[in-house]
Order: C-alpha cells, then sequence, then structure tokens
C-alpha cells in the first residue's frame, strides 16, 4: 500500500463530536437563542482534522465555534450506543460530495 492510498483511506473515515456555537451579529438562525449546541458528522484524518473541518463548515453559516468535545470516530460511538439513532443517521448521509453533515442544533437562551 502506497503512502497516498494509505492517506486517502484515513480521510474517508467518519468522525462525530460536538460543536458548542454561538450566532455571529446578524444571524438570527437560532430564533434568538445564544448559543446551541449541534452533533456533528465529517469525513477526516484524524481529531484535529475532523475540528478544523467542523470549523470552517459552521463558520460559513456565521456561527464561531465555542469548544467542541466528545470527538471520537462513528465506528467508536455506534459501539458504545448501538440504539444512538441520530449518528447513524447523520453518519448516513455522508459523502465526498457532502463531507461535513450536522445535526439538530439544541438551543438555550441562557449560558449554560
Amino acid at each position: 500500500m502506497s503512502i497516498n492510498t494509505k492517506k486517502q483511506n484515513l480521510s474517508n473515515q467518519k468522525w462525530i463530536g460536538l460543536a458548542h456555537v454561538v450566532p455571529r451579529p446578524g444571524n438570527d438562525t437560532l430564533s434568538g437563542a445564544i448559543g446551541a449546541i449541534v452533533s456533528v458528522v465529517a469525513l477526516a484524518e484524524d481529531a484535529e482534522d475532523f475540528g478544523q473541518k467542523l470549523t470552517v463548515a459552521l463558520n460559513s453559516y456565521d456561527f464561531d465555534v465555542i469548544e467542541i468535545e466528545d470527538v471520537e470516530l462513528v465506528e467508536c460511538r455506534s459501539h458504545k450506543f448501538p440504539a444512538a439513532n441520530e449518528v447513524l443517521k447523520l453518519a448516513d448521509a455522508i459523502s465526498d460530495e457532502n463531507p461535513v453533515v450536522l445535526g439538530a442544533f439544541h438551543t438555550y437562551k441562557v449560558k449554560p
């Protein structure tokens, strides 16, 4: 196996994590809520690459990423929590054309 092939296989791994986001001024996607937690699944080489791709995607929707947590391979998460349907649905939506998939935004009105 060549190094390029190995790297390509790594980039096709599905990672999941939780992002804590706040909307930028003028972004009223959250209907006045001051922040949200959102599950994200992305194709990435490793946890660091996942964080970068997640941040770029959420920045494109005018959100600032405050924190990223619980990052792991989808395969590991599905073994720990086999009934986690949302994770499986997000993972199934991943493709090379759609490498970052956002779950539902769970909003809050006051600081957690």
